[in-house]
This record gives C-alpha cells, sequence and structure tokens, in this order.
C-alpha cells in the first residue's frame, strides 16, 4: 500500500507517504503505546516505549510496517498546499471524492457544507474547501508525551469552528 500510494501521489505531483520522515520535519507523539497498551489489556505484542518521532503513532499501523492505510500519512506544509488543485484532477470522480454519501461523509472524508475534512488520532485536522480552493491543516497535538482526548475536545471545537468560517469565505 505504502509503494502504490507513493506512485499515484508522485505521479500526481506531490509528497505525501505512509513512513517516516526525518525527524527534524514531524513533531513528536507520545512516549511509547501506554495509551494502546492500556486499552489492550493482557495483549502479547511487544509495544514501543520509546518516544514516537518521525513514524506512525497508530499501533495498529506501526505493527503492519507503518504503512496499513488506517494511519500513518506523513507530509509537509509545502505539499500539503498542493491538495485542493489535484482534487481538480479527479474529473468526473470528484464529486464522490468530496461529496457526502452518506449522512455527512464522503469517500474517507468528513464533510461541513462544502468544506471536506479529516481528523487524525494525533490531533492533527486537514481541512479543505475544493471551490475555493482554501486548505487549512491545524495540529493540537493531543497525544505527547501521553494521550489526552478529553481535555483537548473543547479547544479543537473551537479552533475548527473559527478554520471553517474563514476556509467558507
Amino acid at each position: 500500500l505504502g509503494e502504490a500510494a507513493r506512485i499515484i501521489f508522485r505521479d500526481m505531483g506531490v509528497d505525501i507517504r505512509f513512513g517516516p520522515l526525518a525527524e527534524e520535519i514531524t513533531v513528536p507523539t507520545e512516549q511509547g503505546n501506554l495509551y494502546e497498551r492500556e486499552k489492550a489489556g493482557d495483549v502479547r505484542v511487544k509495544m514501543r516505549e520509546e518516544l514516537i518521532w518521525g513514524e506512525v503513532h497508530d499501533g495498529n499501523s506501526y505493527f503492519w510496517g507503518g504503512d496499513a492505510g488506517n494511519a500513518g500519512a506523513f507530509s509537509t506544509a509545502e505539499e500539503l498546499v498542493k491538495i485542493p488543485a489535484l482534487l481538480e484532477e479527479l474529473g468526473d470522480f470528484k464529486g464522490y471524492a468530496t461529496g457526502a454519501q452518506r449522512g455527512t461523509r464522503s469517500f474517507g472524508w468528513d464533510t461541513k457544507g462544502e468544506v471536506i475534512f479529516h481528523h487524525g488520532f494525533t490531533g492533527g485536522t486537514l481541512l479543505i474547501n475544493p471551490a475555493n480552493q482554501r486548505l487549512a491543516f491545524v495540529y493540537l497535538n493531543r497525544v505527547h508525551p501521553r494521550v489526552r482526548l478529553e481535555p483537548m475536545q473543547e479547544l479543537r471545537k473551537e479552533v475548527l469552528k473559527i478554520t471553517l468560517k474563514w476556509l467558507k469565505k
């Protein structure tokens, strides 16, 4: 999957990949897999204990080699800003990929009016308005050094409300 994604994105002219980027251009996430260890109970898989930095945070993806498809997409801000233009290349499939298919979900995205967005577990949200080619990436690192889901919910909601207003202009 990782190799297929690299080829597809490379052919589209953008560098998005599954797997690690250099530590100097990433942010650290959790100290090991503490959250997953707590949820897994008596699992007999050796969990990571070191600071997770520059590699996929999600344990399922990590233990499948870093590109299981459910997590682990890496890129830079310079590359992310190319995504709205890439959506135009979808042609007839653009509506399927960006429009609500069932409720507020499209193919891999949540929708809020004309804005599509995707939340990551670590605290990142990518938001795109294909109609005006605006993009925002909000990153609230809610897993460093330990997972903090509840305390970040209200902050995330407020930041995203402001971001959605800007994207709709």
